[in-house]
């Protein structure tokens, strides 16, 4: 540019000599300048870019559905206009959300802010995976405090510390229909007296109760213990008194209200919309979020809809029991202050309004969010009646929730499993009662609600009542054995965690010691080959096999020798792994002690006897039909193999309503027609049917598999050996005995071994339809009857957290599994040998 503006003006004015030199260096000059100036502004602004500030940018894990992250993407861009603060936002759906935080905090990866359920603050926090609020922030919590109810902060509370802060909550409320109510003289009841008396008009009216959210749920007993100021866990942690005068009377009560009657437990919203008898439920007990559900999917009966607060016992005080979420700040986080920022502005009345009005424009999916927020209720809410919005209100005055304690997940799982058992044998003997009287269970309860057969009531009355106080009896000392040995443990291994900052510290562990033998075994193999002139030659080959083999040691040796060395130790995996306590075989011995163990190895044997034989001979025979030339081949082959392409959460879901529990159900629904039976049979529900109706399930969804093996068996079979045995007068049924199956035999042991491993290893099947899918914790089945090896594995790793008990049962699982593989191909070797 100098250059061209120095030709330019030498061409245009006639300048010579010193006159041009010294233009020349005006110009050199000018040019300078211009550089030093923009030099200067370089320098200038090189501090500010070097020292200016990063954004910083929050990750939040919200969960719930799409929809509520969302919502929350709304409030965060209010909160980055406000302070400048990002926040990133991930969903986690409720049915896997606690093993994503617990892999995320074992990785020391976890997000800022959490949501989690309501006893997730302390789960993470008695092990230090989030940070006591409390200590960190007093100013901000009792900011926050001073705002909200105080009867949810409970839970969220461990030996003193607070883990977590109420997110939103989810309480027991009472709908019924004011028409139904009003033809009948009825009001809404207040006392638990009353509220059997009125179950009881309904049932004699041939009309049904539901008892939705929290039926049979350990958890949900709090509603029956607190108006005694009983708990499950009491006495600092390490008592249950559970034959206590108030929490029998809690106890007995939940039992009665949950066996007494004719309770709906599918589709109550759909019946609770209905007038006429007797599929109409006038009453039900149900989440505070199906409030808009009911309306939107019956908005006929917007008028006719009335709430009220769970009814208080005669002799105790009134309590909501309360549920939801809470927000935890993890302790790997890098932002403890902005993370409590985002957190006190999520708290306050204008989001918690923001996310009321956002939950009002969901279209079918809209739902109600209330707020513990006193201020929230101060102004009206759309579309909520002031009636409505004061009986709302009134339950978020009472909530209440218990400290959480050690043990607290197993005693909940284990007083599940008694409460089971109870409804299990009532149901029992009231049918065994009603088939003798030539009657359904249902027209029994009817009854008994219109003072008929009142000797067979008060029997079947007092054995429900002599059942839960039998039942109560063995769980409490089952429980207190269970609590003691959890809070043993946890004192022992995990409690110093506690009260000390965990930090991924620079502490070699087992992870690193399994990296670096993978990598001393590849030095030693490159070594080799540089070393011995035969193997060089071969060079090219090593190349090719190269990636699978890397991929292998990171994903197969690596993971293999951590959890090898986790089976000897004592983990809580939201610990960093450097935390693992050696304990030798302990944890094998204790196993082997379990009677736990033997039940779910029980469970996976009888699995496995019912669904490879049957499979398998419905495979063989079913490939042999399909391999003869029929006109209608594609269709069955299309039927067959379309199991074999769909998802086990689509065939689940299917098969879930195939099994429902009502006569809603469509194979209840066909039995009933047919004259099969009276009472729908509960598939799901009861024990002597669930694992049962898995297995039915499994073999339909497998069949698949085995009709291909067995058809490209069928295919290598020599057409010369029909001809044969046909030439002999074989027929077609000594064929298939003397040429067909003899010809399969590689197909079957290949099928047999693999069925024998692939059934010992079930678990996708049960998780889904014993409810795991869509519940913060996992069940399965009725009194865990449908827990094989490796649901036992997840309960123990995945809601235990106990993850050195995990990764023995799973080696346990392995040696039962290469001992079964290795008689499996003994025997097939032996036969294939004689034959």
């Amino acid at each position: 540019m100098f250059i061209f503006q120095v030709h330019r003006l030498k061409t245009r004015l006639p300048l010579h000599g010193s006159a041009a030199t010294l233009l020349t260096d005006r110009i050199k000059r000018k040019a300078w300048m211009k550089k030093r100036r923009l030099l200067l502004l370089l320098f200038g602004l090189l501090p500010l870019l070097l020292f200016a500030e990063e954004e910083i940018t929050l990750k939040f894990w919200e969960v719930g559905s799409v929809e509520d992250a969302n919502d929350t993407r709304v409030l965060a861009a209010e909160f980055y206009a406000q302070t400048g603060i990002r926040v990133e936002i991930q969903i986690q759906p409720w049915g896997n959300f606690q093993t994503k935080y617990m892999t995320a905090l074992a990785a020391g990866l976890p997000p800022d802010i959490g949501v989690t359920n309501s006893s997730g603050p302390g789960i993470y926090g008695s092990v230090g995976g989030v940070i006591d609020l409390q200590a960190h922030f007093p100013e901000a919590v009792a900011r926050i405090k001073d705002k909200y109810y105080i009867g949810p902060w409970t839970i969220a509370n461990f030996r003193g510390h607070q883990y977590g802060i109420p997110a939103y909550p989810v309480s027991t409320v009472i709908y019924y229909r004011k028409d139904i109510f009003a033809k009948l003289g009825l009001q809404p009841p207040e006392t638990w007296s009353e509220f059997k008396a009125l179950i009881k008009i309904l049932n004699a009216n041939e009309y049904q109760y539901g008892f939705g959210w929290g039926r049979n749920n350990g958890w949900a007993l709090g509603t029956f213990l607190w108006p005694y100021d009983e708990q499950l866990i009491s006495e600092n942690g390490t008592k249950l008194h559970w034959t206590a005068p108030g929490f029998r009377k809690g106890f007995t009560y939940a039992m009665q209200i949950w066996n007494r009657y004719n309770i709906s437990i599918d589709k109550m919203v759909e019946q609770f919309a209905l007038t006429d008898t007797p599929d109409a439920m006038p009453l039900y007990s149900g989440g505070m979020t199906d409030y808009f559900q009911i309306l939107l999917k019956a908005p006929h009966i917007k008028d006719k809809m009335g709430i009220a607060p769970f009814p208080k016992a005669d002799d105790g005080k009134a309590a909501s029991y309360l549920g939801g979420t809470m927000y935890c700040i993890f302790r790997d986080s890098k932002h403890y202050a902005e993370s409590m920022q985002w957190i006190e502005f999520l708290c306050s009345k204008h989001s918690q309004r923001t996310y009321y009005d956002l939950g009002l424009q969901r279209g079918a999916r809209s739902r109600l969010r209330a707020s513990l927020n006193k201020a929230f209720w101060e102004d009206p809410l759309p579309q909520l009646p002031p009636d409505h919005q004061r009986v709302f209100h009134r339950i978020m005055r009472n909530t209440k929730s218990d400290p959480h304690e050690i043990g607290s997940s197993e005693i909940m799982w284990l007083m599940e499993r008694y409460m089971n058992v109870i409804a299990g044998e009532s149901r029992m003997y009231l049918g065994a009662m009603a088939a003798e009287m030539g009657l359904s269970s249902w027209e029994l309860r009817r009854d008994f609600a219109r003072d008929q057969h009142l000797p067979q009531r008060e029997k079947f009355y007092t054995f429900i009542d002599s059942t839960a106080a039998a039942q109560l009896a063995l769980a409490q000392v089952e429980g207190q054995a269970q609590l003691e040995k959890s809070v043993f443990e946890y004192d022992k291994y995990f409690s110093q965690a506690l009260d000390s900052d965990i930090v991924h510290s620079k502490k070699r562990d087992i992870l690193d010691y399994a990296k670096l033998i993978s990598l001393l075994l590849v030095l030693t193999f490159i070594l080799l080959i540089l070393i011995r002139p035969g193997l060089r030659k071969h060079w090219r080959s090593y190349l090719n096999i190269a990636p699978p083999v890397s991929i292998m040691l990171v994903f197969l040796v690596i993971p293999l020798i951590v959890s090898i060395f986790i089976a000897f130790t004592k983990y809580n995996p939201i610990l960093p792994l450097s935390h693992a306590k050696w304990v030798g075989f302990s944890n094998f011995a204790d196993l082997l002690q379990q009677k736990t163990l033997w039940q779910s190895l029980g469970r996976s044997f009888y699995y496995a006897l019912m669904v490879i034989p049957i499979q398998l001979s419905l495979g063989v025979v079913l490939a042999v039909c399909l391999d003869q030339k029929l006109k209608v081949d594609r269709l069955f082959k299309f039927i067959y193999f379309s199991p074999l392409v769909t998802s086990v959460v689509s065939i689940s879901l299917i098969w879930f309503a195939l099994y429902m529990g009502t006569k809603y159900g469509w194979m209840n629904s066909l039995l009933i027609k047919v004259g099969f039976t009276k009472d729908p049979l509960l598939f799901m529900i009861d024990k002597r049917y669930f694992l049962n109706s898995v297995i039915v399930m499994s073999i339909w969804q497998g069949l698949a598999f085995q009709i291909l093996i067995i058809l490209a068996g069928l295919q290598g079979i020599p057409a010369q050996l029909y001809e044969a045995a046909e030439i002999d007068g074989a027929g077609p049924f000594r064929k298939f005995w003397n040429v067909t199956l003899p010809s399969l035999r590689p197909q079957i042991a290949f099928l047999t071994i693999m069925g024998t491993i692939g059934a010992i290893q079930v678990f996708e099947q049960i998780y889904m339809l014993g409810g795991g899918s869509g519940n913060s914790e996992s069940k399965f089945g009725p009194e865990d009857c449908g827990m094989t090896m490796v649901p036992y594995i997840y309960r123990k790793g995945f809601e235990e957290f106990l993850m050195g008990e995990a990764s023995a049962i799973a080696y346990v699982l392995f040696a039962f599994i290469l001992l079964l593989t290795m008689i499996n191909w003994r025997i097939m070797i032996q036969r294939r040998e004689a034959v």
